[in-house]
């Protein structure tokens, strides 16, 4: 069922991305995608009735900036306390970044008045 063919959706998914590690745009699409995929899989394991949802409409992704680290973790804890899929993407060091860093943070795909619940407020990237 596409967006345009059916009730509006009522899902999405947020990337929200650590503006303090001044990632290059490429390296920052490819964390996105990592965390998008994860918590796709996640999603799809944990709540697989809102995950079936998101993945018949529009697949909605918001992407959202955080300052730093621990504004990550606080968001990834409030996710988790309310049972919403996420993933925390850690990098491999390969590129821009050491071995380890936390880059960002996918949550949902989940209904999204949860979903605002607990990143409503946050700028868009």
């Amino acid at each position: 069922m596409s967006a345009e063919s059916g009730p509006p959706d009522t899902t999405k998914m947020v990337l929200v991305v650590r503006r303090d590690l001044k990632l290059g745009k490429g390296k920052l699409a490819a964390q996105c995608a990592h965390g998008a995929c994860k918590a796709a899989d996640i999603a799809r394991a944990e709540t697989p009735d809102v995950h079936k949802k998101w993945n018949e409409g529009s697949y909605a992704k918001v992407c959202l900036r955080a300052d730093s680290l621990d504004e990550l973790k606080h968001l990834h804890d409030i996710a988790k306390g309310d049972g919403v899929p996420c993933f925390l993407v850690t990098d491999e060091g390969r590129t821009q970044i050491a071995k380890g860093t936390i880059t960002m943070l996918a949550i949902g795909p989940a209904e999204k008045d949860v979903i605002d619940g607990i990143c409503g407020g946050m700028k868009l990237l």
